[in-house]
């Protein structure tokens, strides 16, 4: 399985790994894939259809989407 790690994807400098660094698994179509996170404080399902389309494209990162949980702030999606 293919893991990303986050912080290089967002252009942030490389950190060593702790007790707190976790991997978010996904599902992408037929593909499994792992993200590389600092910390991990909440996991929320989401279904495709609750995803709000939009597209905003910045150097080599494009956001496809965004979700708004009940009195919060949007999540972006980063593809």
């Amino acid at each position: 399985m293919t893991v990303c790690d986050i912080r290089m994807m967002l252009g942030f400098a490389a950190k060593e790994n702790t007790t707190d660094t976790g991997i978010i698994m996904m599902e992408l179509g037929d593909q499994k894939m792992g993200i590389l996170v600092d910390n991990i404080t909440k996991i929320l399902k989401v279904k495709t259809s609750e995803i709000d389309p939009t597209t905003v494209s910045e150097g080599n990162q494009t956001i496809q989407g965004t979700w708004a949980a009940k009195r919060s702030s949007l999540h972006p999606f980063v593809h």
